[in-house]
């Protein structure tokens, strides 16, 4: 372990040597603490830990190239029903959010639209609905802007559910995990302004539609936050009523009578036993849900062959892909990570556009080191919601485990591996410094390849000279050598990123901000994270 003054000193000698893409985050991301900084009394101190712990929860931790926009009719998947008569399609979540940030809302207002109607005659298009406006409000803070021009510029029932519902998951975000006692009141007043915000956006679609059954959902969810339960039980039986039918009504239903919600294991058994099946078989798996709840509450006290026990009784009632990722997660703890893994994989094969079950596979695979295996399965989970903490905890440990095994590759001598994996590392985790001088160190050490090279080769030459040549300070010899590749191989993004970094180095920010848009269009992540960190320097 390196003393506080030995990781200031590799810090700073870092800045002064790095190259390419790693002098972004070392120059960024190096500060020191100002001599006229106070020492903070135990309150202070408390209330500042609250405020850093709730900026953490709703800031986005990834900025990722944007998948594909949505097209055709924006559904994926085979054709025909499940088992319930649910079609097998499924939204496109991604692509969805990709126009929603380009401001595509024509666009959106069309699909969306068309599966509205479809709802309003058939219910059993309530997923495609349901998920449609789950990947369209995911609580990031920089679609605030998008959703306030498109309430102003297009008003209407699609973007009211929208943005209410984007509130009322900043609200989650805000108020944190902890029980009630264990919250901040600080925590409670920021959620009760969102869901203030949350309950007057949904209040309002009804004038301009009725059957808007996510609305009718987030407004319960908001009173069951921060109403009272007349409130609450309300806004359930409006859900249930507007489709009587329908599966996620009845699951807020289950949620609501959860005891960490004042409610009663025995009562949720008894909501579930009262379900109308003749009308929807589905229905029938609510009845696994006091069981799935006991299982959590078990996990929670760390009695994992309790938990298991529970699960596997839930699963009596069918198929859930809730039920998956709750004994994936018990699996993962207990070391059955194979169990796990499979768990997670028919969450996702059950519901593809729900971000969580994304997470629940990228955490199985972490925990059992199938870390290559991870990277784009948390990439994917990202791009649906880049608040989750889910999300921030894989990507934090796969980082870090990444280095891990890149530091064991070099010291074995098998640099060829350790470069991968270290870009892996710092694919996942660009702002971090310690991420960038292993990158740093281990793309220096990176032998000359052989005359016949291939394109790989060729590239982590170039990279490798690169770096080298940062140490010297050289920089404007760094830019021929990027440029030759580039011509030979202009579609590679990487190759503009470190040429962007060289860039940035030299103070030429216009060039570097070029690159980095060009690394971004050609699908590398952190070439989107540049751009938006060297937009404000354009100003």
């Amino acid at each position: 372990m390196l003393s506080d003054n030995a990781k200031a000193l590799a810090v700073a000698t870092a800045i002064v040597t790095a190259g390419g893409a790693a002098i972004w985050t070392l120059a960024q991301r190096h500060r020191t603490a100002s001599s006229e900084d106070r020492v903070l009394t135990k309150d202070e101190f408390k209330e500042v830990k609250t405020t850093q712990e709730r900026e953490w929860r709703v800031a986005s931790e990834a900025v990722l190239a944007p998948a594909p926009a949505a097209s055709g009719d924006g559904l994926l998947g085979p054709d025909g029903a499940d088992g319930y008569g649910y079609s097998r399609r499924y939204v496109d979540a991604l692509g969805l959010r990709t126009m929603l940030k380009a401001k595509n809302f024509k666009d959106i207002e069309r699909l969306v639209g068309a599966w509205q109607n479809r709802f309003e005659t058939d219910w059993h298009a309530e997923q495609w609905v349901v998920d449609a406006i789950a990947a369209l409000s995911a609580p990031e803070p920089e679609l605030e802007p998008i959703l306030n021009e498109w309430v102003t510029t297009r008003p209407g029932w699609l973007p009211l559910t929208v943005r209410g519902k984007w509130w009322l998951d900043v609200g989650q975000r805000r108020r944190g995990a902890r029980w009630a006692q264990d919250t901040a009141k600080s925590d409670f007043e920021s959620m009760h302004r969102a869901m203030d915000q949350a309950r007057a956006d949904l209040g309002a679609v009804a004038k301009h539609r009725t059957r808007v059954l996510p609305a009718l959902i987030a407004s319960a969810w908001v009173e069951m936050f921060a109403g009272g339960r007349t409130a609450r039980d309300q806004a359930i039986d409006a859900a249930i009523a507007n489709c009587p039918a329908c599966f996620f009504p009845r699951m807020l239903q289950q949620s609501s009578l959860e005891p960490r919600w004042g409610g009663f294991n025995w009562r949720m058994r008894l909501a579930a036993a009262s379900a109308p099946t003749e009308m929807n078989p589905r229905l029938k798996v609510l009845r696994g849900f006091a069981d799935a709840d006991e299982a959590d509450m078990a996990v929670q006290d760390e009695h994992l062959p309790e938990a298991l026990a529970a699960i596997d009784r839930a699963f009596l009632a069918g198929e859930s892909p809730m039920f998956f990722m709750d004994r994936s997660e018990i699996r993962s703890r207990a070391g059955q990570h194979d169990g796990a893994i499979a768990d997670a994989r028919r969450a996702v094969e059950l519901r593809p556009a729900f971000g969580p079950g994304h997470t629940a596979l990228a955490k199985a695979l972490l925990r059992a080191g199938r870390l290559q295996e991870a990277v784009p399965v948390w990439r994917t989970a990202m791009q649906f919601d880049a608040t989750a903490t889910g999300n921030k905890f894989v990507k934090e440990n796969l980082a870090a485990e990444l280095v891990k095994q890149a530091q064991a590759k070099r010291q074995a001598g098998d640099l060829r591996t350790a470069v991968e994996l270290v870009e892996l590392a710092a694919a996942v985790w660009p702002e971090d410094s310690a991420v960038q001088i292993n990158r740093l160190h281990i793309v220096q050490a990176q032998p000359t390849p052989a005359p016949a090279a291939t394109a790989e080769d060729e590239f982590r030459e170039v990279q490798r000279r690169d770096y080298q040549l940062a140490r010297e300070r050289k920089f404007e010899e760094i830019l021929p050598l990027w440029g030759a590749y580039l011509t030979k191989h202009p579609s590679d993004g990487r190759a503009y990123l470190e040429r962007g970094g060289t860039y940035y180095h030299l103070r030429r920010y216009p060039e570097s901000l070029a690159d980095a848009s060009k690394a971004c269009a050609l699908g590398v992540d952190e070439g989107c994270l540049r751009a938006r960190q060297l937009g404000p320097q354009q100003r």
